[in-house]
């Protein structure tokens, strides 16, 4: 009996050991259990930050993305109206060029005319002074006679002559009104 007593105690033993190991496993079971539902928690909400970044870094991405094109297009319309301003900045060269062109074509014409007009100014008052000292051998009264012909012919210095009397100032009159032009 005795033995048997032993052997019980020992069985009790054992199961009691297996009991409490089962236990100890258990509550290590139920630890890990809780620190990995824990951690699941902790990772679902990181992935939800993780997603709610990510969407707005889409976002972001997507704005930037129309910001550029935007841009681009910007740049691209001025490089356009660059393009175009320097085009017209050469037309507008070539013009001025034309216009200077036609300009100096027109004031040798211009000198042309006022030669013309001088020189019939000149001939006139040699003219009439020539006249005039002819018939009555004075110079203050030969410009009675050439005043008489140079008004015949519209010319701008013809105020500046009228007030000299002698023939040498009328010619020279004439010849500084054409050289200041």
């Amino acid at each position: 009996m005795s033995k048997l007593k032993r052997e019980q105690s020992r069985a009790s033993n054992d199961q009691s050991r297996s009991l409490e190991d089962a236990a100890r496993q258990q509550a290590d079971m139920k630890s890990h259990m809780n620190g990995l539902i824990r951690e699941k928690a902790e990772a679902d909400v990181e992935l939800k930050t993780s997603r709610d970044r990510v969407t707005v870094l889409m976002e972001e991405v997507e704005r930037l993305r129309r910001q550029i094109h935007v841009l681009q297009q910007d740049s691209a319309d001025k490089d356009i109206k660059a393009v175009q301003l320097t085009k017209q900045l050469s037309q507008d060269k070539d013009d001025i060029m034309n216009i200077n062109i036609a300009l100096e074509a027109k004031q040798q014409e211009l000198e042309l005319v006022c030669f013309h007009h001088l020189s019939v100014l000149l001939f006139l008052t040699l003219h009439g002074v020539f006249l005039a000292q002819t018939k009555a051998g004075s110079p203050r009264h030969c410009w009675q006679y050439s005043r008489a012909a140079i008004e015949g012919c519209p010319s701008p210095g013809f105020e500046y002559i009228q007030r000299h009397s002698s023939f040498s100032t009328s010619i020279s009159v004439i010849g500084c009104w054409y050289g200041r032009r």
